[in-house]
């Protein structure tokens, strides 16, 4: 006879459903309607200015990182095609990609 599926609260408390791998947030992309009033917003947060890049009128991406984090975010114009406040890209480092892969 198979054993029972774990339960939600079993299988968030178990470590055995994700192998040991270090992996780390580094990258939320995301998109914004006003860049200048986005970046202000971060800025008055304390968060480092990491990059703040424009090429023409179609491009600008910045980067900012909040005080003692490993992770960043990047938004701007033209940085993504989704609507704006909507998340597109959730960067996850790991030490040994395949490895990782094959834990997820």
């Amino acid at each position: 006879m198979a054993s029972p599926e774990p339960t939600l609260k079993e299988y968030k408390m178990s470590s055995n459903h994700v192998n040991s791998q270090n992996m780390k947030l580094e990258v939320v992309v995301f998109g914004v309607s006003d860049v200048d009033r986005a970046k202000a917003f971060y800025e008055n947060l304390g968060w480092r200015l990491d990059i703040d890049v424009a090429e023409g009128d179609d491009f600008r991406g910045v980067q900012m990182t909040p005080h003692n984090s490993e992770a960043s975010i990047i938004f701007g114009k033209g940085v993504i095609s989704a609507e704006p406040g909507s998340a597109h890209s959730l960067v996850l480092a790991v030490d040994e990609p395949p490895g990782a892969a094959r834990g997820l």
